[in-house]
């Protein structure tokens, strides 16, 4: 059995179509902020490729920070709405698999592999959720916790909610995204700075399937995720 109606701002794969089917993202009663999210996560990009202009993005640099650091750091972390706890957060991981996602930065040198939430896999905090927490509250005695490596984690881990909610639409906040580039199961686009492998483990019962022109129709072509 998979899933007839899809989730309100959840994005799963659909039956015999993987990630191409994203029609149903677009609707305003899935979600009526999606642009405003999706613009933000790139206003977020674009800042932290900017600092690569003066921080060389490479593997010897990950412990490096700065001010600017600091400040995109908190900005990234200050992306969601609310005064809601990671615990809350983590709420998240079965109906969205967030442990999963693997982010690459295409210029960063030593081929990184960025998996923000990966460490829910076992029920641990977040390392770059508490480096956040320890320099916004004592900037003076935990300024190095502004360091890039956190930093990157912050901006992917942004990149991973994004995509977990709107799919292949993440990649530009101002086109219809009909098509994009697959490398195995890493996608990327043109529009947008840093790859994405999405989760591999969904079962078919996990998977949604429907036909959107048809479902559209309804009174209630979304349902509520029960967390």
């Amino acid at each position: 059995m998979t899933i007839a109606r899809p989730y309100y701002r959840i994005w799963r794969p659909v039956q015999n179509d993987d990630f191409f089917q994203n029609d149903y993202v677009s609707d305003t009663r899935y979600a009526r902020d999606a642009i405003d999210f999706i613009r933000g996560y790139h206003l977020l990009e674009r800042d932290l490729f900017r600092l690569f202009d003066s921080i060389e993005p490479a593997d010897a640099n990950l412990g490096c920070y700065s001010h600017q650091l600091y400040e995109l750091l908190l900005r990234a972390n200050g992306y969601t709405i609310g005064y809601l706890s990671m615990n809350d957060y983590y709420k998240l991981q079965p109906a969205t698999r967030l442990a999963e996602y693997a982010i690459t930065i295409p210029i960063w040198l030593g081929n990184r592999v960025f998996r923000p939430f990966d460490e829910w896999g076992t029920r641990a905090s977040l390392s770059w959720y508490q480096a956040y927490n320890r320099v916004k509250h004592n900037r003076s005695e935990h300024f190095a916790s502004a360091s890039l490596e956190n930093v990157a984690k912050a901006v992917t881990a942004v990149f991973a909610t994004v995509f977990a909610q709107f799919g292949v639409a993440a990649f530009d906040p101002y086109h219809e995204v009909g098509s994009f580039q697959s490398d195995g199961n890493i996608l990327s686009h043109s529009a947008c700075l840093l790859s994405l492998e999405p989760p591999g483990t969904w079962t078919p019962a996990e998977h949604y399937d429907f036909d959107w022109e048809a479902l559209k129709l309804t009174a209630s072509p979304f349902q509520r995720y029960v967390f």
